[in-house]
């Protein structure tokens, strides 16, 4: 299937996350939209993230989930100061090439050096993934004191 700029675009509302990471620039392009409500970090299931099966590669799929916590509130965004500790991914249906992947992380938890977050990821609004996941929290990550 060949590439078409104009169906690959995001939903209305999202932005490009800026400053990716190599690997990240390479698995995305990654949207972030703010405002109405949580931020929500999405995708667009491209030709280079299928597999043989033609969905979206599990690989891409918890790396995404890794970097939901881009959005997360408590912190910075695109912050290098909270590690990833672990995450937890379950596979729960096949996200379809074309499809737009969305998540909006929640914190669960929040110590002064962990935070505890959980995703429901949806491809076209059916959920594809449950995540969870801990994050290090170094002293100058957080953006508010808790």
């Amino acid at each position: 299937m060949s590439h078409d700029p104009i169906r690959d675009r995001p939903p209305p509302g999202y932005l490009p996350l800026t400053s990716g990471t190599a690997v990240e620039d390479f698995c995305g392009p990654y949207y972030v939209r703010d405002g109405d409500g949580p931020s929500r970090l999405g995708f667009r299931v491209l030709p280079h993230h299928v597999n043989a099966r033609n969905v979206c590669h599990g690989g891409l799929l918890s790396l995404f989930s890794d970097v939901l916590g881009y959005v997360l509130p408590e912190l910075p965004r695109r912050s290098a100061s909270a590690p990833t500790i672990s995450v937890s991914v379950d596979f729960l249906a096949p996200a379809p090439l074309a499809s737009w992947i969305e998540g909006i992380p929640k914190t669960v938890k929040m110590t002064r050096k962990l935070l505890f977050y959980q995703c429901i990821v949806t491809a076209d609004g059916e959920p594809v993934v449950r995540c969870n996941g801990i994050y290090r929290i170094l002293s100058d990550s957080l953006v508010a004191e808790t």
